[in-house]
């Protein structure tokens, strides 16, 4: 293994320990996760496999203005242009009745349990999680984010009501990118140059605080934003 070879992998296993910590909530709790941390040679696959545990058993579906968000963004380009955001409306009637949105909870939805098994089992989502891959981290990489992490509440508040995915980006961004892997590795220079970004990642980073201490939830629902006075804005 080379020296540059050898320097990635620990790059990209801190990077893994610092998302993992970043669901303690208490000093105690921290603490034991740190002296628990997995290290060594086989530290890295040890961390992809906690990654993906974590991420799997934090999944969902995607809110109605989450997917609007996933539709109109443009890979490889740093803004959002809403001009793309396509109506709900619109994204339910081209799915020839594959997916219902549900008014109540505001969520679309696979129509049934069969569906989701024939289109996993179907080649032409063979490359799904790239394609999820590059728009999470397209989206955790727009220039709006480049500030950094908010500095109020209302600032992150609104934050979160104009960018809606941003928080399911960047809690779900890692668990993707590593199943993509498995089938291209054209996006590790998209992981690299995310990660190398200090500003973007904090910004992400203080999104993943908020999903540890609130919950899983869509951001743009009320109860979600109202108790956004628990995360730490410093």
């Amino acid at each position: 293994m080379s020296r540059t070879q050898f320097d990635m992998k620990m790059f990209l296993l801190a990077r893994l320990h610092k998302d993992h910590l970043v669901g303690f909530p208490t000093v105690g709790e921290l603490e034991e996760a740190l002296f628990s941390l997995p290290h060594g040679e086989t530290g890295l696959k040890a961390a992809y496999n906690s990654a993906i545990a974590r991420i799997q058993s934090q999944s969902r579906a995607l809110s109605a203005k989450e997917l609007q968000h996933a539709l109109g963004t443009q890979i490889g380009i740093k803004e959002l242009n809403r001009k793309f955001l396509p109506a709900i409306d619109l994204v339910d009637s081209l799915c020839a009745g594959l997916v219902v949105f549900d008014q109540n909870s505001r969520v679309i939805r696979l129509v049934h349990y069969t569906t989701k098994e024939f289109l996993l089992e179907n080649p032409i989502l063979h490359d799904a999680e790239v394609q999820i891959s590059m728009v999470s981290l397209t989206y955790l990489f727009f220039d709006v984010f480049s500030s950094g992490r908010s500095t109020g509440q209302q600032a992150f508040i609104r934050r979160l009501r104009l960018y809606p995915l941003h928080h399911y980006a960047a809690q779900n961004w890692g668990a993707h990118a590593l199943s993509a892997l498995a089938v291209s590795r054209e996006i590790m220079d998209s992981m690299l140059e995310f990660l190398e970004n200090e500003e973007n990642v904090n910004a992400a980073a203080q999104v993943m605080i908020a999903c540890s201490t609130l919950g899983d939830e869509p951001p743009s629902d009320p109860p979600y934003l109202s108790r956004q006075r628990k995360v730490m804005w410093r």
